[in-house]
Protein backbone atom coordinates (compact mmCIF):
# COMPACT_ATOMS: atom_id res chain seq x y z
CA UNK A 1 0.00 0.00 0.00
CA UNK A 2 1.22 3.48 -1.09
CA UNK A 3 0.47 6.11 2.02
CA UNK A 4 1.68 9.54 0.95
CA UNK A 5 2.43 12.60 2.54
CA UNK A 6 1.18 15.83 1.78
CA UNK A 7 2.62 19.33 1.62
CA UNK A 8 3.46 20.68 4.81
CA UNK A 9 3.10 17.43 6.65
CA UNK A 10 5.42 16.11 4.50
CA UNK A 11 7.78 18.67 5.65
CA UNK A 12 8.00 17.76 9.05
CA UNK A 13 7.93 14.26 9.18
CA UNK A 14 10.34 12.99 11.22
CA UNK A 15 12.72 10.67 9.83
CA UNK A 16 12.03 11.72 6.35
CA UNK A 17 14.75 11.20 3.66
CA UNK A 18 15.10 14.13 1.94
CA UNK A 19 18.67 13.73 0.71
CA UNK A 20 18.32 10.56 -1.20
CA UNK A 21 21.37 10.33 -3.05
CA UNK A 22 23.67 10.80 -0.18
CA UNK A 23 21.29 8.13 2.18
CA UNK A 24 21.56 5.71 -0.69
CA UNK A 25 25.24 6.18 -1.00
CA UNK A 26 26.27 4.71 2.68
CA UNK A 27 23.11 2.56 2.90
CA UNK A 28 23.22 0.93 -0.41
CA UNK A 29 23.97 -3.52 -0.71
CA UNK A 30 25.29 -5.53 -3.17
CA UNK A 31 22.27 -7.62 -3.01
CA UNK A 32 19.55 -4.67 -3.45
CA UNK A 33 20.21 -5.44 -7.56
CA UNK A 34 19.77 -8.78 -7.76
CA UNK A 35 16.08 -8.64 -7.80
CA UNK A 36 14.42 -8.56 -10.73
CA UNK A 37 12.34 -5.52 -9.97
CA UNK A 38 15.68 -3.82 -9.24
CA UNK A 39 17.27 -4.80 -12.67
CA UNK A 40 13.59 -3.53 -13.98
CA UNK A 41 13.97 0.05 -12.20
CA UNK A 42 17.50 0.05 -13.46
CA UNK A 43 17.27 -0.73 -16.62
CA UNK A 44 13.83 1.80 -17.54
CA UNK A 45 14.71 4.91 -15.15
CA UNK A 46 18.65 5.16 -15.94
CA UNK A 47 18.79 3.27 -19.55
CA UNK A 48 21.31 1.09 -17.61
CA UNK A 49 22.12 -2.67 -17.26
CA UNK A 50 23.06 -3.99 -13.86
CA UNK A 51 25.77 -6.75 -14.41
CA UNK A 52 27.30 -7.74 -10.88
CA UNK A 53 28.73 -7.23 -7.51
CA UNK A 54 28.42 -3.13 -7.93
CA UNK A 55 28.85 -2.87 -11.73
CA UNK A 56 25.99 -1.60 -13.84
CA UNK A 57 26.76 -0.49 -17.81
CA UNK A 58 25.84 2.74 -18.95
CA UNK A 59 25.26 3.53 -22.53
CA UNK A 60 26.64 7.18 -21.93
CA UNK A 61 29.49 6.45 -19.02
CA UNK A 62 30.21 3.34 -19.72
CA UNK A 63 30.97 1.23 -16.58
CA UNK A 64 29.71 3.07 -13.27
CA UNK A 65 28.97 2.28 -9.76
CA UNK A 66 25.65 2.58 -8.06
CA UNK A 67 26.87 5.32 -6.73
CA UNK A 68 26.06 6.97 -9.75
CA UNK A 69 22.68 6.16 -10.80
CA UNK A 70 19.97 8.94 -10.59
CA UNK A 71 18.66 10.26 -7.21
CA UNK A 72 15.25 8.72 -8.87
CA UNK A 73 16.38 5.21 -9.21
CA UNK A 74 18.33 5.12 -5.59
CA UNK A 75 14.53 6.87 -4.35
CA UNK A 76 13.34 3.84 -5.93
CA UNK A 77 16.10 1.03 -4.69
CA UNK A 78 15.49 2.52 -1.07
CA UNK A 79 12.10 2.25 -1.14
CA UNK A 80 12.06 -1.72 -2.68
CA UNK A 81 14.54 -2.84 -0.30
CA UNK A 82 14.50 -0.83 2.89
CA UNK A 83 11.87 -1.11 5.79
CA UNK A 84 9.93 1.57 7.48
CA UNK A 85 11.49 4.40 5.31
CA UNK A 86 9.66 7.39 4.60
CA UNK A 87 11.45 8.62 0.89
CA UNK A 88 10.99 12.55 0.10
CA UNK A 89 8.43 11.99 -3.37
CA UNK A 90 10.30 15.42 -4.80
CA UNK A 91 13.47 13.54 -5.18
CA UNK A 92 11.80 11.80 -7.97
CA UNK A 93 10.71 12.60 -11.27
CA UNK A 94 7.79 11.78 -13.28
CA UNK A 95 9.01 8.57 -15.02
CA UNK A 96 9.63 7.16 -11.49
CA UNK A 97 5.75 6.83 -10.11
CA UNK A 98 4.96 3.82 -12.10
CA UNK A 99 7.40 2.12 -10.43
CA UNK A 100 6.52 3.57 -7.01
CA UNK A 101 2.92 2.02 -7.47
CA UNK A 102 4.79 -1.36 -8.50
CA UNK A 103 6.57 -1.25 -5.36
CA UNK A 104 3.31 -0.77 -3.31
CA UNK A 105 1.78 -3.70 -4.64
CA UNK A 106 4.56 -5.34 -2.80
CA UNK A 107 5.18 -3.94 0.09
CA UNK A 108 3.79 -1.00 2.47
CA UNK A 109 5.99 2.18 1.57
CA UNK A 110 5.07 5.89 2.15
CA UNK A 111 6.84 8.83 0.36
CA UNK A 112 6.13 12.97 0.30
CA UNK A 113 4.37 14.46 -1.84
CA UNK A 114 4.63 18.45 -2.68
CA UNK A 115 3.69 18.72 -6.46
CA UNK A 116 1.12 17.86 -8.56
CA UNK A 117 2.07 14.05 -10.13
CA UNK A 118 -0.61 12.19 -11.98
CA UNK A 119 -0.60 8.45 -11.58
CA UNK A 120 -1.85 5.64 -13.90
CA UNK A 121 -5.13 4.34 -12.95
CA UNK A 122 -6.22 2.72 -11.24
CA UNK A 123 -4.45 2.68 -8.04
CA UNK A 124 -4.51 3.12 -4.59
CA UNK A 125 -3.27 5.28 -1.66
CA UNK A 126 -3.93 6.54 1.44
CA UNK A 127 -3.15 10.57 2.12
CA UNK A 128 -1.47 10.64 5.83
CA UNK A 129 -2.82 14.25 5.94
CA UNK A 130 -6.46 13.20 5.98
CA UNK A 131 -6.87 9.42 6.37
CA UNK A 132 -8.17 9.59 2.95
CA UNK A 133 -8.26 6.40 0.33
CA UNK A 134 -7.24 7.67 -3.14
CA UNK A 135 -8.49 5.64 -5.98
CA UNK A 136 -7.57 8.78 -8.81
CA UNK A 137 -6.09 11.52 -9.98
CA UNK A 138 -9.00 13.41 -9.27
CA UNK A 139 -8.71 12.80 -5.91
CA UNK A 140 -4.81 12.59 -5.97
CA UNK A 141 -4.90 16.40 -7.46
CA UNK A 142 -7.40 17.25 -4.42
CA UNK A 143 -5.08 16.01 -1.83
CA UNK A 144 -2.00 17.60 -3.11
CA UNK A 145 -3.30 20.74 -3.23
CA UNK A 146 -5.56 20.94 -0.16
CA UNK A 147 -8.33 21.40 -1.93
CA UNK A 148 -10.66 19.18 0.10
CA UNK A 149 -9.86 21.53 3.01
CA UNK A 150 -11.20 24.77 1.46
CA UNK A 151 -14.34 22.80 0.49
CA UNK A 152 -14.73 21.76 3.93
CA UNK A 153 -14.02 25.16 4.85
CA UNK A 154 -17.25 26.63 3.02
CA UNK A 155 -19.44 24.13 4.22
CA UNK A 156 -18.75 25.32 7.59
Amino acid sequence: MLRIAFRDLGMSIQGKISYVSDYFDAQYEQSWFQKPLAKEIIRDIDQSEYIRGEYIESPVFGGIPPTSLSTGCKALLLLLNEEGIIVSGERMGDNCFKWVLEIAKEKDITITLNHGVELKEPFEAISLNTGKRITNNLDLFEETYGLCDVEEEKDS
